[in-house]
């Protein structure tokens, strides 16, 4: 029998692995070839739409008005991510600082997650009906994928566990 101590440290050791494979997932470092990740499916998507010059034109400065920030985002989260592992192996792991570090990843996440939405609203706007719908239907698609790939990490960490 563990004690619940050591179950509360192998379950923080278990998330932050999931954690630092999804960090890593976003380097780039563990997607297949061909994957285009999170951003690239997006793209992806929008260049499927069969756009005039014109809309592409809108679309880019959108894409462009947003990319800073979200950039900003996209640095933070993997690193706030691999101080809260380093934190975890230090010698008197700090409970209070690891879940410190859960929420600025969090929030992080939010705003990123908050700055993409935005960002599609105003790409919606730029969009013909027909073209709205074919772009939410091949987002939902690539929802779907991750949604596979989610079902996957559970039975990672399941493994993890036995």
């Amino acid at each position: 029998m563990m004690s619940n101590q050591r179950k509360i440290m192998l379950g923080i050791v278990c998330c932050t692995f999931l954690f630092l494979s999804e960090t890593l997932a976003m380097d780039g470092n563990f997607i297949p070839p061909g994957h285009p990740g999170e951003g690239g499916q997006l793209m992806d998507a929008i260049r499927s739409l069969g756009l005039s010059d014109s809309r592409k034109t809108a679309i880019s400065t959108i894409i462009s008005n947003y990319q800073g920030e979200m950039t900003t985002y996209m640095d933070t989260i993997p690193e706030l991510k691999k101080e809260m592992v380093l934190s975890v192996f230090s010698e008197e792991p700090d409970e209070e600082k690891i879940r410190q570090y859960c929420r600025d990843i969090s929030a992080n996440i939010e705003e990123l997650e908050l700055l993409k939405m935005k960002m599609l609203v105003e790409i919606k706007a730029v969009l013909y009906p027909e073209q709205v719908k074919q772009l939410q239907a091949e987002l939902t698609g690539k929802l779907n994928f991750l949604e596979k790939q989610r079902d996957h990490r559970d039975e990672m960490m399941k493994e993890c566990l036995e």
